[in-house]
């Protein structure tokens, strides 16, 4: 299988993790090798941003949830920091797999 970050018209690498992230459904670029446009899948980048979405906002109440659980109740800060912590936490590691599967398509006419 190849990568995430391959150009589907010359095979190389086409840009960074960064910038595939930065990519939507509707958004493209230049292939750093070949200059071909590329841009993601609409229908896996439209799933794969929903699923983002969805598992940041889940995570953060789940690392809440935890705290809460482990430690008793949170003060109102420290509820938004371990909330967000969360969030941040579960959407890195699920972006990871946005980079890797939603695979480049070329945008050329």
């Amino acid at each position: 299988m190849a990568s995430g970050l391959t150009c589907p018209k010359c095979g190389q690498a086409a840009l960074s993790a960064w910038r595939k992230i930065n990519l939507g459904p509707w958004k493209h670029t230049s292939c750093a090798n070949c200059g071909a446009t590329v841009g993601v899948s609409t229908t896996q980048g439209l799933v794969g941003i929903a699923v983002l979405s969805l598992a940041a906002s889940m995570g953060g109440f789940a690392v809440l949830a935890l705290a809460i659980r482990l430690a008793g109740p949170v003060q109102g800060g420290v509820a938004v920091v371990l909330t967000v912590f969360g969030g941040a936490l579960i959407a890195g590691i699920l972006a990871l797999g946005y980079i890797h599967y939603v695979q480049l398509v070329r945008r050329d006419a």
